[in-house]
């Protein structure tokens, strides 16, 4: 028998498959920035020449878990706010972000006929692009080193 369970009792009502072998956790639950401790409790029956209490082995183990939270404490704006299609540059700056992995990682493009279409990641904070008629709103996704992402 396996029974899983968290510290954090708001967390332990997310927790699926307490019986099971492996823990499944609901990530919506979990906060970025936060830390998190689950616990494992067993009792399996002895295999062939383990001497446990009872027939019994009873074990456990403790996970600290910390999620990771995207970077912080930035903002983008372009220039010029308004141009021709093809024709006039938009450069989009990037400032003040911050993060417990660096190095940040930027990716800059625009939202075109509904699609997010974004370019390559760099480590520059700034980008200028050409925009088609059907670009209706620039994006920009700032990244850690470990995937977090804004």
């Amino acid at each position: 028998v396996y029974e899983w369970g968290a510290e954090d009792p708001s967390l332990g009502a997310y927790i699926a498959g307490q019986s099971l072998r492996r823990l499944f956790v609901d990530a919506a639950m979990l906060t970025n920035g936060r830390s998190y401790v689950l616990t494992l409790h067993l009792h399996v029956p002895a295999a062939p020449g383990q001497v446990c209490e009872g027939g019994v082995c009873v074990g456990g183990a403790t996970l600290d878990v910390h999620v990771n939270r995207p970077p912080f404490g930035g903002d983008c704006s372009v220039s010029p706010t308004t141009g021709r299609e093809l024709v006039d540059p938009f450069t989009v700056s990037c400032s003040g972000w911050a993060d417990d992995h660096p190095p940040i990682l930027y990716k800059f493009g625009a939202e075109v006929d509904g699609q997010d279409v974004l370019f390559g990641r760099t480590y520059e904070t700034s980008q200028t692009l050409y925009l088609a008629s059907t670009s209706t709103n620039l994006i920009v996704c700032v990244q850690d080193a470990v995937g977090g992402a804004t």
